[in-house]
């Protein structure tokens, strides 16, 4: 999954990024919780959790200003588990 996202984030004082939420295909979800955090390819990642216990993975890109979604609820589940 690839695609683009607006995200409200805070630029914390020692320059760490704290995603608030983020809207994706037209609806606004709040982030209930900040998980795990690393870089890869260049890109910022950010594992999240909606209020109704959702998992995303949201990708910053710095070079370009911009964010991604990389993977939604429906990625990180297993075949045959209701999403």
């Amino acid at each position: 999954m690839d695609e683009p996202i607006e995200v409200d984030v805070r630029f914390l004082t020692d320059g760490a990024l704290r995603p608030q939420a983020f809207r994706w295909r037209s609806r606004r979800y709040e982030i209930a919780s900040l998980g795990r955090q690393w870089e890869e390819e260049g890109e910022r990642r950010f594992l999240v959790m909606t209020p109704d216990e959702r998992v995303f993975e949201l990708a910053y890109l710095p070079a370009a200003g911009a964010w991604r979604l990389r993977r939604s609820p429906k990625s990180f589940s297993r075949p045959g588990e209701a999403v």
